[in-house]
């Protein structure tokens, strides 16, 4: 009987490395399978990005949709967390409610909104006032909502992070054609010139269809997405239209920062 039981003890005790090499070797799939399955979503949301640049789509109406998406979601599913007794994520869907109101806040009119709330998202805020800072913030937001891993917050979440992927990438291609732009225009006298030629409606501003074919005239090749992103660069007050002293304030300064 010991003899047999020396027999187990021994393949029990032989069998423990090939137990160890074969944990080994399903870890290196997964890890493969993961990495494999990683590149695949990069590339598709990569694609999703292309696809939405070439489009007509609006960042604005993007956003307000992402808004939309948090607000809904982030109520009822506080309360859904609330009353199953789980206040970590509870507290998580309370902060994805106020953020889509944020982005609600960010995307309204500056003519609708009382001065002081304008004034200190400028200036409590001001990564929001770029284009690469909108996209960053949406891309937390995102991974926030996919971090709860429920199928609606996933849904919601991708969405988040594919438009912040697309805003960045968007702002990007803006700032390199406008910085390419500055030399364009030689003098104030030209700058303005150029701006009460391509106001058609003699409104004192530009909208983003008037600041398209002004940025065309000068050789800038920018898609819809791209000139959208150009009008909120130089939209300083975000009331969705360019003034002159706003056009004149993007020619006079120092090239646009860009993202690394």
């Amino acid at each position: 009987m010991m003899e047999g039981s020396g027999a187990d003890s021994y393949g029990a005790t032989g069998g423990a490395p090939q137990q160890s090499e074969n944990s080994k070797l399903m870890a290196t799939a997964v890890a493969g399978a993961a990495m494999e399955a990683a590149k695949t979503e990069a590339a598709k949301i990569k694609n999703m990005v292309l696809n939405m640049r070439d489009g007509p789509v609006s960042i604005k109406i993007l956003s307000y949709i992402a808004g939309i998406l948090l607000v809904v979601t982030g109520f009822f599913s506080f309360f859904g967390s609330f009353f199953t007794l789980h206040p970590v994520d509870a507290v998580v869907h309370l902060y994805m409610f106020a953020f889509g109101w944020a982005i609600l806040l960010l995307e309204a009119r500056s003519s609708i909104l009382p001065k002081k709330i304008v004034y200190n998202i400028h200036k409590y805020c001001a990564f929001t006032t770029v284009v690469w800072g909108r996209g960053a913030f949406f891309i937390f937001v995102g991974t926030l909502a996919l971090a709860q891993w429920v199928f609606i917050s996933i849904l919601v979440g991708l969405y988040l992070v594919i438009i912040g992927a697309g805003m960045i990438y968007w702002g990007q291609e803006a700032y390199k054609n406008l910085d390419a732009l500055h030399g364009e225009m030689k003098n104030p006298e030209v700058v303005e010139g150029m701006f009460r030629k391509f106001d058609h409606n003699q409104d004192g501003v530009l909208d983003v269809t008037e600041l398209g074919n002004l940025l065309e005239s000068l050789g800038a090749m920018l898609r819809p997405t791209e000139v959208e992103a150009a009008c909120i660069i130089m939209d300083t007050d975000n009331d969705g239209k360019i003034s002159l002293a706003e056009f004149q304030g993007w020619w006079a300064n120092s090239p646009s920062p860009e993202v690394v």
